[in-house]
């Protein structure tokens, strides 16, 4: 038997050393195909066999139906994977290579068919040829024309310091799409040099970008941070970008400073919808220009302006700071942001003088030891009346006992702010006394929580290492889990102090969870389905990514929690 196999492989290898000669002399280069290898274990080990054209079933070759349980695809290829033979059931797409296939749709030791594309031949036959992101497969994906469409690739981590040898080639990226946990950066010109954009979620027109579109000559992509190590210094500048539609459609530009009047910019006055706000800036959209009128401040992407207190289509000015840069307590209507004819607060309330109303001409953040100095070494917390930062505002840097002689006043808190690295517990009575909450994370609205809203009477605050509080608690304390949307402990979070039968409602969303936060003495249940059902995970502590869990990331749709 082996003399034989010996044979047929000699007169099938025969030809191809008869015609190597041949090309070399002729000077034609013997590509190699591209192709799809599947593996039967993680990791790409175990039997294995490669394919470069489509197979409708996997039953008739050596690694055989529902064994693949990791893939290696060519550069400028995709495999598409299949539940079913013939094409057919649930599918993944798969772009490079994919160590465990439990982190995609199609799972593991499911695959039954394949297909193979490689170039720019991205016609599937089957009618779902837009190239979709790839759960378990981290990175950055480029697309040729904007809103996500037209010729793409997708890089995992690492550096491309000339596009014109990738698939997608130079000068033609238009949008982007950016994986969970991951960031990018693109480059105007080869060898990362020129007009730089960093991205850390979607974009889709790069138009309104430094790097503008169909400018990417080169690009960075790195995943597992914050911090993210780009290797090279860091002078791109910062901002918030503007759009006239909701979810980041329609005209848009880019604002790096404070602007007076949005009339004289491109997307106009009264006509913003939706926002971006680049890593590590804030910024405070007024309803009248000079910085004038009802205010909201925001520290994260809105999609849609219409679902905040401010309103779709209402902005004016914006302020802008970055780096933990202070407000200041300057700023026109900090105190006072309501307009004559719309006053919602009591009496108490208007008790500041004509200086911390709205200033004429004047700095927006002229700096003030007692609110917002969020710049320098000093950490705190920072309450505000009303919910989503608004309104009177004040910042402590220690222990208050009772908030009733401060700024704030008692029974006034309805959100807070927390410097990076920092805790405050807000207790219900004086003297840190009664029900409170403990808070690692901002909350724009307290009455989500426990303790309330206008329920605020003292607080403690400890910034840096996890010190001791001391003197014990106090009162009841209520634990707590907090959700995230991205990998450690990154983008949209949500607090929860009781069992959630489905996340649908919430703000953090339904299979949206990629990490979470769990306090000392507490444990939470997570379930894949609505109600506590399918699969699930118990964690103790906190988990800076979901995915390695049996649960998943991006798959939660209920929990409970329970804490001693």
């Amino acid at each position: 038997m082996k003399k034989t196999r010996l044979l047929l492989a000699s007169i099938a290898v025969a030809p191809l050393l008869a015609a190597w000669p041949a090309a070399a002399q002729s000077g034609e280069k013997l590509s190699r195909r591209g192709g799809a290898t599947l593996y039967e274990n993680t990791d790409f080990r175990g039997r294995q066999e490669t394919f470069f054209a489509d197979d409708a079933d996997l039953g008739d070759n050596a690694i055989g139906r529902n064994r693949a349980s990791s893939v290696r695809v060519d550069r400028g290829c995709r495999a598409r994977l299949y539940s079913e033979v013939g094409f057919r059931g649930t599918y993944a797409e798969i772009i490079g290579d994919e160590p465990d296939l439990r982190g995609t749709p199609i799972g593991n030791d499911r695959a039954r068919s394949i297909k193979v594309r490689c170039g720019f031949d991205l016609d599937w036959g089957d009618g779902r040829d837009a190239p979709a992101p790839v759960p378990g497969r981290r990175g950055a994906t480029l697309y040729a024309d904007a809103r996500f469409a037209g010729a793409s690739e997708s890089f995992g981590p690492g550096d491309v310091a000339d596009l014109s040898r990738s698939r997608i080639g130079n000068d033609r990226v238009s949008s982007i799409r950016i994986d969970a946990g991951c960031r990018a950066r693109l480059y105007a010109e080869a060898g990362f040099r020129g007009a730089m954009s960093e991205f850390g979620a979607d974009d889709a027109d790069l138009s309104h970008t430094e790097v503008g579109s169909d400018r990417a000559s080169s690009l960075k992509v790195r995943c597992g941070g914050p911090p993210f190590d780009f290797g090279d210094a860091d002078t791109r500048r910062r901002g918030v970008t503007l759009f006239s539609e909701p979810r980041y459609g329609g005209r848009a530009q880019t604002f790096y400073e404070d602007v007076a009047d949005l009339s004289r910019s491109r997307v106009g006055n009264d006509r913003a919808a939706s926002l971006r706000l680049d890593p590590g800036c804030r910024v405070r959209l007024f309803k009248d220009s000079s910085f004038r009128g009802d205010f909201i401040e925001l520290r994260s992407d809105v999609p849609d302006l219409g679902s905040t207190v401010l309103g779709s289509r209402s902005v004016s000015s914006l302020a802008l700071r970055c780096d933990g840069a202070p407000w200041g307590s300057g700023l026109p209507g900090d105190d006072h942001h309501h307009d004559s004819d719309d006053h919602h607060h009591d009496s108490d309330d208007h008790h500041h003088d004509s200086d911390d109303h709205h200033h004429e001409g004047g700095d927006p953040y002229d700096d003030d030891d007692h609110h917002h100095d969020r710049g320098g070494d000093r950490r705190g917390v920072t309450l505000y009346r009303d919910a989503e930062f608004r309104g009177v505002a004040e910042t402590f840097y220690g222990d208050v006992p009772n908030l009733k002689g401060s700024r704030i006043g008692n029974d006034k808190a309805s959100s807070v702010a927390l410097d990076r690295g920092c805790r405050a517990r807000l207790y219900e009575h004086a003297e840190y006394r009664g029900d409170y909450v403990e808070l690692r994370y901002d909350e724009p609205y307290l009455e989500a929580t426990p303790i309330g809203n206008d329920s605020v009477s003292s607080l403690e605050v400890r910034c840096g290492p996890y010190d001791d509080w001391g003197g014990g608690r106090r009162g009841r304390h209520h634990g707590s889990v907090t959700l995230f949307r991205d990998v450690d402990f990154e983008g949209v979070a949500e607090t929860f102090y009781g069992d959630v039968p489905n996340l649908k409602g919430s703000r953090i969303g339904n299979d949206k969870a990629s990490s979470v936060h769990v306090d000392r003495g507490c444990r939470v249940w997570l379930y894949e389905d609505a109600d506590y059902r399918g699969d699930y995970v118990v964690l103790h502590h906190d988990e800076p990514d979901l995915d390695a869990t049996p649960v998943g990331g991006d798959r939660v749709s209920s929990l409970r929690l329970e804490c001693r």
